[in-house]
């Protein structure tokens, strides 16, 4: 048996981090330029504390690469490979139920995984996709997460004995 556990994203996922810094900044940048000059005090603070602000903003984003993304979401459940099917959350599926299972992406917690400036670029593993094609045409299909590189290889034993068609599609995400 080889289990993986199932994820559920969240429909809206949340700005970055680095968002809410960039309206300080600007926020304070704005304070700045309103400010009269006769409060020269005020003036010098505000300039200062924006300072700071850009200096956070730049160890951030030159930090940013070993930082996790946490994609929103739940863990449903699990996804269990056996001698006899699949186990799916809490529903049985033999293999000889199964036209095909199709995986799609191939993400690992710890995966490097740059997709913006902005974002962390360390993954959680969870953007891997199953999806289960029954002969009666039914689909189900989940995310689910992977703790270790090439991971799902510990499953294709089970699908090969099983005489089980799969597809892996080793997109990079």
């Amino acid at each position: 048996m080889y289990r993986f556990q199932l994820f559920h994203p969240a429909a809206k996922q949340p700005l970055p981090a680095i968002a809410k810094w960039f309206v300080a900044l600007f926020a304070g940048m704005l304070l700045f330029c309103v400010t009269p000059a006769a409060i020269k005090t005020f003036k010098t603070i505000v300039f200062f504390i924006n300072m700071l602000l850009c200096g956070y903003i730049a160890y951030y984003l030159a930090t940013n690469y070993k930082r996790f993304y946490f994609t929103k979401g739940t863990f449903t459940g699990a996804l269990t490979f056996s001698n006899e099917g699949i186990l799916l959350k809490h529903q049985f599926i033999p293999y000889g139920e199964i036209q095909q299972i199709q995986f799609t992406h191939h993400d690992f917690l710890g995966k490097y995984n740059k997709t913006s400036v902005f974002n962390p670029s360390v993954s959680i593993g969870v953007s891997n996709q199953i999806k289960i094609t029954l002969k009666n045409q039914e689909v189900h299909s989940h995310n689910f997460q992977m703790q270790h590189d090439y991971e799902l290889f510990r499953a294709f034993p089970y699908l090969n004995k099983s005489k089980t068609s799969y597809l892996w599609k080793q997109n990079s995400i």
